[in-house]
């Protein structure tokens, strides 16, 4: 694979990333400065981080061994 079809297939998938970043120029270039977050506005951004990171630490992958491969199939599964 070349360096740059790996490159453009790292913005295809890291577009948020990317569109973040830009962002952020964009608005320190037009206000002249660098963005300032007061301490609540930080601990919200705190919060919300959390939150992502515990929503995706719940999610169990399907290839775990005793979980099924659709979670539809959960509903199904005998009870004992």
């Amino acid at each position: 694979m070349r360096p740059s079809c790996a490159f453009t297939d790292f913005l295809v998938r890291q577009w948020i990333l990317v569109a973040s970043g830009i962002g952020l120029i964009l608005t320190s270039l037009y206000a002249g400065r660098l963005p300032r977050y007061s301490a609540d506005e930080m601990q919200v951004l705190f919060i919300l981080l959390v939150q992502i990171v515990t929503v995706n630490g719940l999610a169990v992958p399907a290839s775990l061994p005793g979980w099924p491969a659709d979670w539809n199939a959960a509903a199904s599964l005998p009870s004992n």
